[in-house]
């Protein structure tokens, strides 16, 4: 199962903010945007743990620019696709949204 993130630099309050958005409360905070997206696999492992996620997750085509503006992502974010395996185990990939 694929869950897309993204992270970015948020300059008001001067560091990165990563977030799930499929995940309610899905958001994490870091010096780094390293440090933002291992805090958020930290917090989507918990989430895993403690509660059933949704059956479907949307697909990085879900998230067009329209989207993105509707929930507050800077259009230059870095998308993230993390891998959750069948026992919960998470890995990611990092590419770039075009």
């Amino acid at each position: 199962m694929e869950l897309i993130a993204f992270s970015y630099y948020h300059a008001q309050n001067e560091e990165y903010v990563a977030l799930a958005p499929d995940i309610e409360f899905c958001v994490a905070y870091g010096e780094s945007e390293q440090e933002a997206v291992e805090a958020l696999m930290d917090i989507v492992e918990v989430t895993l743990e403690d509660a059933p996620l949704p059956k479907n997750f949307y697909t990085v085509q879900h998230y067009s620019k329209k989207v993105l503006l509707e929930l507050e992502i800077p259009q230059d974010a870095t998308l993230h696709t993390l891998e959750i395996t069948e026992d919960g185990d998470l890995s990611y990939e990092v590419t770039r949204k075009e």
